[in-house]
């Protein structure tokens, strides 16, 4: 068997540890052995995210999807991204580098909702307004309640 292939094997293995079995120890055993098989794996290096998270490392759990994002692009990033950006939102209280990381969720995928949800719930938060170019210039609010409305010009209600 090729590294690389079992270093996919191990990370489904210690997916399965971690998700169905519950236990964080051997899972992460696993992981880590993954990546030293393959150090890029992508499952392995998510899954460690997961187990660090899941146990109160939060930094650690940081840098891992630090690395998943850097090897991946696309809607897959996308995802990475927001992972990333309820870490940094949830758990580290950082949530100017949460609103940076929806934004670059939603440069790879504009389809990502739950980067889509977040940003609207921001901007609804911070009474963020937009401005709506067009000839008028009126800024534009996002407002999260009145998806598939359309935005609302200032003093439209």
């Amino acid at each position: 068997m090729r590294p690389d292939e079992r270093a996919t094997l191990l990370a489904e293995m210690g997916t399965i540890w971690l998700e169905q079995l519950g236990d964080r120890g051997q899972a992460i055993t696993l992981f880590k052995r993954a990546l030293e098989e393959h150090p890029t794996q992508i499952d392995a290096l998510e899954g460690t995210a997961r187990v660090f998270a899941a146990a109160g490392q939060m930094a650690r759990a940081a840098d891992a999807w630090d690395q998943v994002i850097e090897l991946l692009r696309g809607p897959a990033r996308a995802i990475a991204l927001v992972a990333r950006a309820r870490l940094a939102e949830d758990s580290l209280k950082d949530v100017a580098l949460a609103a940076e990381l929806y934004r670059r969720a939603l440069t790879d995928d504009p389809n990502n909702l739950a980067a889509l949800e977040a940003v609207a719930g921001q901007a609804e938060a911070d009474e963020n307004w937009i401005p709506a170019g067009g000839s008028a210039g009126a800024p534009v609010r996002v407002d999260a309640r009145s998806r598939g409305q359309g935005p609302h010009r200032d003093g439209d209600g």
